[in-house]
């Protein structure tokens, strides 16, 4: 019995339309989309059967981050010190919300309780998606999450720090629990 492989080799399609870098892209949509995001300060929806251009966003600065949420419904985008939710189908701007620093990546949590962003100031900061505010932890966990190696609301982090029982060692990298 022989058994016949069949390869088909087709050239890549391309897509035309920014101006500058394409720094990140994504499928969306049950794969019938792709979003693409460039140095042109755009974010482009492109119908992957036709590819054709379906919409684009235009935005004040660079797009530092793009992500998809899980359930496909939701498209996080960061920019500046902004963070901005999208309907993935319709690119219609749901929320934003402004950073206290330029932020570099964002994640909203799937269950769209939280999310969380990450900037240039070494910070994480995590937020609640329905009132936008900002949330300070409880405990140990928050208190290393409020300090998160840098200064945060007045008060420096100078390198080694008691933080609910733990001396932290920021130079060392490591901790000891007193």
């Amino acid at each position: 019995m022989l058994t016949y492989l069949l390869v088909c080799v087709l050239a890549p399609q391309e897509i035309a339309g920014h101006s500058s870098a394409i720094k990140k892209s994504l499928w969306c949509n049950d794969d019938t989309q792709i979003l693409s995001a460039a140095e042109d300060k755009t974010v482009r929806l492109w119908d992957s059967r036709s590819m054709e251009e379906v919409k684009t966003l235009i935005f004040d600065t660079s797009v530092s981050s793009m992500e998809c949420v899980a359930d496909g419904e939701i498209l996080v985008i960061t920019y500046g010190k902004t963070i901005a939710f999208y309907n993935a189908l319709s690119l219609d701007l749901i929320k934003s919300v402004e950073a206290p620093a330029p932020i570099n990546s964002a994640s909203l949590h799937p269950e769209k309780d939280f999310f969380v962003a990450g900037g240039d100031d070494f910070k994480l900061y995590k937020f609640d998606y329905s009132t936008k505010e900002e949330l300070v932890g409880h405990g140990e966990a928050g208190a290393y999450f409020q300090q998160s190696m840098g200064e945060r609301r007045g008060t420096p982090w100078t390198g080694r720090q008691s933080i609910a029982g733990q001396h932290i060692n920021n130079h060392a990298h490591t901790h000891s629990y007193t």
